[in-house]
């Protein structure tokens, strides 16, 4: 093992300890300093960090001392003017980063000459002299990773990057650049990652990219483009990565992407194309990500995803498709995921999913959807989430969801569903979460929910329910979560909830209820938050929470509630109660807080009390509730 000197100095600390390394390097940290500080350090360092601080003049002395030079960073410095000659006679520099700095003077020949450097990183720097990378600012260098993102480049020579044919790495991104000139990119031969994301780019010569024959990634997103010359890709046989994403593109040439037979990643998402012609894929059989989402697409053609069996995500959301052909997916054969959502999609055809039978995730929400054919989803036996919210369905059957034997998550809320038939999930059975809120759900048929034995979540918010069938929940014994918020439920019938012993999270509020038996929940022994909040109860039997040994909110806020029973109150698992907006005038209720570490009583004669003491007790007033804060 051999030695490795750290020395660090910080604010108020010299040099320190030495830790022990193979490389036998020394690594200097200085923060907050002086031009000074360097005396202290030894001349074996090998690898200078500054930040933080603050040089008006780095002159050709300034790291003369430092022989065995390798690595330069300044990150968040204030930079005065940096002698051309800076890191002249260092020629094992191999590495210099300027990050987040001020610099008064950058001089365009700085970094020639150093034919060791393989990394150069400006990041997000102020420097007017980066406005334009002039010819011959990197030559005689060997470098292989440019880095330039946020310096606020604007323009670029047709000889920028002159002498840089060992590139691999090149990143413009977060610039100012709204133009490539003819030949700016020609000498880098062996370029294999180029970054041209955000900038303002409007147009591409046709041959920009042709000398870039071993390029895999070309991110242009984020620009300014609105039309591709049709052969500006031909060279790239290797790239498996291109981003197109956030341009102005209303029109792909039918040939632009001919000859990416190494293509895996495409990002089309928001732009502005408005049709894909049948073939433009044809060239790309290893695609697996395609990305189409927010454009003005209208139609998928029949065949347009021709010979991309290994696809295995798709997203088309955010477009204006009206309709979509019965074989229009029939080549995506190991598809996982189909985001459809956010469309004008009417209704599906009884074929469209027939050859996705991977399937694992879809998404069809906010379309226009009326009606689900029996067993359009039939062949997804790999489906775990299904999105169908925001349609307009009004009607759903046992053969709905037939064939979806592992669906984890079905999402229908905000549809025109009016009932749920016996036996409509009976497919469903591994079935975790059930969302219907916001229908207009009047009616549960007895056995509606059976074959949910796994379903955790039941949410059926915002309905028109005005009586639930005593047998609702017989079949869904694991059942966690149970929510009808802002129904016109007026009476619970006794037993509803016998069967659900897990339950723990139950949402009745914004009902008329009026009554709560007493024994209503004597089986919920794992519930622990139960909100009955604006509701008709004026009275509670005082033995209602006898067996809910677990239940630490109760929510009452809202009833015409006069008095409510100390046991009630004084449960020594609760830890919140809300009595807000209730008619509760007594001041027994102030006992509770012996017990509770929050009540709420907004709207009643104890709103306008702040802090109140009860024994060593403190409690003050947060908005509605009074919480602990002192004991």
């Amino acid at each position: 093992m051999k030695t490795l000197l750290f020395l660090l100095i910080a604010s108020a600390v010299p040099l320190l300890a030495t830790a022990e390394d193979d490389e036998n390097r020394a690594v200097v940290t200085i923060s907050h300093k002086t031009l000074n500080d360097l005396q202290q350090i030894s001349e074996s360092a090998t690898h200078l960090k500054f930040h933080d601080c603050t040089f008006p003049n780095l002159d050709e002395t300034f790291f003369q001392k430092f022989k065995a030079l390798q690595d330069v960073t300044f990150n968040e410095c204030k930079l005065g003017l940096i002698h051309i000659k800076t890191f002249a006679n260092h020629p094992a520099l191999h590495s210099v980063t300027f990050m987040r700095c001020e610099i008064d003077d950058l001089p365009p020949a700085l970094f020639g000459n150093l034919p060791s450097l393989f990394q150069l990183q400006l990041i997000g720097n102020k420097n007017k002299n980066l406005a334009h990378l002039q010819k011959g600012m990197f030559e005689q260098t060997s470098l292989k990773y440019l880095v330039l993102p946020s310096n606020e480049i604007e323009t670029l020579d047709s000889k920028s990057f002159l002498g840089l044919s060992q590139v691999s790495n090149l990143n413009l991104a977060k610039n100012r650049i709204m133009e490539l000139p003819e030949g700016v990119l020609d000498g880098l031969t062996k370029l294999n990652w180029l970054y041209l994301d955000n900038n303002h780019l409007k147009s591409l010569p046709e041959h920009v990219f042709a000398a870039l024959k071993d390029l895999t990634i070309l991110n242009l997103a984020d620009n300014r483009l609105a039309k591709l010359p049709e052969e500006i890709f031909r060279q790239q046989t290797h790239m498996e990565w291109l981003a197109l994403g956030s341009n102005k593109i209303v029109e792909l040439p039918p040939t632009i992407f001919k000859g990416l037979n190494s293509l895996a990643l495409l990002e089309l998402d928001d732009n502005n194309i408005r049709s894909l012609d049948v073939g433009i894929f044809k060239d790309c059989p290893k695609l697996y990500r395609v990305t189409l989402a927010d454009n003005e697409i209208g139609e998928i053609p029949n065949g347009l995803f021709a010979g991309l069996n290994g696809m295995i995500y798709l997203s088309l959301s955010d477009n204006v498709i009206g309709a979509i052909g019965g074989k229009a997916f029939d080549d995506l054969t190991s598809l996982q995921e189909l985001k459809l959502s956010k469309n004008h999609l009417e209704s599906l055809h009884e074929d469209i999913f027939r050859s996705l039978k991977q399937l694992a995730y879809l998404h069809l929400e906010k379309n226009k959807i009326t009606k689900l054919p029996d067993g359009v989803f039939s062949s997804l036996g790999e489906l775990q989430a299904l999105h169908l919210d925001h349609n307009a369905v009004s009607e759903v059957s046992a053969n709905t969801f037939s064939g979806l034997s592992k669906l984890l998550r079905l999402k229908m809320g905000f549809n025109k569903l009016e009932k749920l038939e016996k036996g409509t999930f009976a497919d469903v059975h591994v079935l975790l979460e059930l969302d219907l809120r916001n229908n207009s759900i009047g009616t549960l048929e007895e056995g509606c929910f059976n074959g949910l034995g796994n379903v955790r979540g039941i949410n059926l918010d915002g309905n028109h329910l005005r009586v639930l069938p005593k047998d609702a929940f017989v079949a869904t014994r694991r059942l966690s979560e149970l929510s009808f918020k802002g129904n016109a439920i007026e009476e619970l019938p006794q037993g509803i909830f016998d069967n659900l012993e897990v339950l723990e999270r139950l949402f009745l509020n914004n009902n008329n209820i009026k009554n709560i038996n007493a024994d209503l929940f004597r089986n919920c022994k794992h519930l622990y938050n139960l909100d009955l909040s604006y509701n008709q109860i004026k009275s509670l039997d005082s033995n209602f929470l006898d067996t809910l040994y677990k239940l630490k909110v109760l929510e009452l806020e809202g009833n015409p509630l006069v008095t409510i029973g100390p046991p009630v109150l004084h449960q020594p698992q609760l830890r919140s109660i809300g009595l807000a907006y209730t008619q509760i005038d007594d001041w027994k209720i102030l006992d509770a807080l012996l017990d509770l570490e929050k009540i709420s009583l907004a709207g009643t004669k104890f709103d306008k009390i702040h802090m109140i003491t009860v024994g060593r007790r403190m409690y003050s007033k947060e908005r509605k509730y009074w919480k602990l804060t002192a004991y």
